[in-house]
């Protein structure tokens, strides 16, 4: 069951126009959704108690709806995009995608070849000219994957990169029967709209070094589909700015993210609600209160007002009050102290299951990303 006052409401693909479809929640169990604090609105789930007929709707079209969440104060607590659709029938097992599988934008990267020569000779790296399928990206946006492809030539290449996209511009079905029965079930798995930016890469023909914070502004302007506004604090960290390197553009926005600023303080990358996609400093101060009690533990505001599983965030410091007991709490976060929890996940399961999990906050590591991206003197 959700709890109570969740709604869930399915649209068509945001490439289509986003037009509602309808308020799916009185149909909906199984909820669960996961949230990172370097991403944001990572994945859920549910399932659906539907006949057939709407089964064979979700199996046809459901694929790339953008389904939205809402929680009791109307706060946007998950968005993202039908990744996946499992249904269960008898003794069948039909799926259809996983969407970002997909691929309806296509280059082959190779390598020159000399075929008249013996032994053949290696040459240079090269690229082919994209090639797309306009009605897919019609459907679901514009998927860009770059294939590798190794030494051919450029007309070999050119063939692999169309019978590639021949075989990916489509999700794919597959079906799997047993020979024992079952109930009707339809399960639907959901991305975020982050992981649209696994779907392009990036380049930038600028030179000479800029600050941080403008690359990763440029990462998201160059989103061929345009899926989200930015709310980017400056970063004057300084960083090459030439990138001809076709880079996915969600490596290389996790690269920039990780290596902090000048200070080797951490930096977060995340796309929250209404698709804005934000960078700023990661927060110093606590913001939760987590209290444990034999049979229970929730969740408060520093000043004691009860959080819903379903509202809490990562990339939030959260003090263990019931740990250490008597021991003066730290003026800000103390990441030695054993009571500070940094939130790197969440992992909400409807009605009221919560699973946090917190790593260390690490300034070396940050500080080998920067040698290695060649910033740090």
């Amino acid at each position: 069951m959700l709890s109570p006052g969740i709604s869930i409401n399915v649209y068509k693909p945001l490439a289509t126009g986003g037009a509602w479809i309808k308020d799916i929640t009185a149909k909906v169990s199984d909820y669960q959704h996961s949230l990172k604090a370097v991403g944001g609105m990572d994945s859920a789930s549910f399932t659906i108690a539907i006949p057939v007929s709407e089964a064979d709707d979700w199996i046809e079209n459901g694929i790339g709806r953008r389904i939205m969440v809402y929680s009791p104060t109307l706060t946007n607590i998950f968005e993202g995009f039908v990744n996946m659709v499992d249904i269960q029938v008898g003794g069948l097992a039909v799926r259809s995608g996983p969407l970002m599988d997909c691929a309806n934008r296509v280059q082959a990267s190779y390598v020159t070849i000399d075929a008249a020569a013996v032994p053949p000779i290696l040459g240079v790296k090269d690229i082919t000219t994209a090639v797309n399928n306009t009605a897919s990206q019609g459907i679901y946006g514009i998927l860009h994957d770059i294939i590798a492809f190794g030494g051919s030539t450029a007309t070999e290449a050119a063939t692999a990169a169309q019978v590639y996209l021949a075989e990916n511009a489509y999700p794919k079905t597959s079906h799997d029967f047993v020979s024992t029965g079952g109930d009707l079930s339809l399960k639907v798995s959901c991305l975020g709209y982050v992981h649209y930016l696994k779907k392009y890469p990036f380049n930038s023909a600028l030179t000479g070094l800029g600050n941080i914070s403008a690359m990763v502004a440029a990462v998201i302007t160059a989103d061929p589909n345009a899926l989200f506004t930015q709310s980017i604090t400056t970063n004057t960290l300084q960083v090459p700015q030439y990138q001809q390197d076709n880079d996915i553009a969600w490596s290389y926005l996790q690269l920039l993210i990780n290596m902090g600023d000048a200070t080797f303080a951490r930096w977060l990358g995340y796309v929250g609600e209404g698709r804005v996609f934000y960078y700023a400093p990661a927060p110093t101060n606590y913001e939760y209160m987590l209290n444990l009690y034999e049979h229970t533990s929730y969740i408060t505001t520093m000043s004691g007002g009860r959080i819903e599983p379903f509202d809490v965030q990562p990339g939030r410091w959260v003090f263990v009050n019931s740990l250490m007991v008597g021991r003066a709490m730290p003026t800000t976060a103390d990441p030695t102290d054993p009571r500070s929890v940094f939130i790197e996940e969440v992992r909400f399961t409807a009605p009221y299951g919560l699973e946090i999990n917190g790593l260390p906050v690490s300034r070396f590591a940050k500080l080998v990303k920067q040698i290695y991206a060649g910033t740090a003197s």
